[in-house]
């Protein structure tokens, strides 16, 4: 392969799979969500509430460029806002079906020292099943596209 073609892919092939990506898991267990004392799934009967809502909170630097948070979710029906630092990034898909949810995490919004994601809770009874939990040192449009390529198994 001539030189100039060759630099020619290896650019293209570092612009495109970052080898500087790199996960922070905040939450790796499933865990399941709702009201004590209340069940909406008979799945969940027996199964005990591990929270109402999910507080977590964890290290990281100040990001100076958009990352992205995964979710992986399932059995939501309503609206579960999710907030980093306090302000809203949006809200866990309505959807029964499991499913990892991502979410762009704008550059500037995570701080040097202890940040806090909040999953809260809606009014109603919602039993719900999250987690893993993680934020990816890359853009979300790169984190979509990457998904498309990996086969995941839920």
């Amino acid at each position: 392969m001539p030189e100039d073609l060759m630099r020619r892919f290896l650019c293209l092939f570092f612009i495109t799979h970052p080898i500087w990506a790199s996960e922070i898991v905040l939450e790796s267990r499933r865990l399941h969500l709702g009201k004590q004392g209340a069940w909406e799934w008979e799945e969940y009967q027996n199964r005990p509430v591990d929270a109402e809502r999910l507080e977590l909170r964890f290290n990281a630097s100040a990001n100076s460029t958009e990352h992205t948070l995964r979710i992986w979710q399932k059995q939501v029906k309503l609206n579960w806002p999710v907030l980093l630092n306090g302000k809203k990034i949006g809200i866990l898909t309505p959807a029964e079906t499991a499913m990892e949810t991502l979410f762009a995490i704008p550059a500037g919004s995570l701080k040097d020292g202890e940040n806090t994601l909040l999953i809260d809770a809606p009014p109603n009874l919602d039993d719900i099943e999250i987690g893993p939990i993680s934020i990816l040192t890359r853009i979300m449009q790169w984190s979509r596209r990457r998904a498309a390529d990996e086969p995941r198994f839920v």
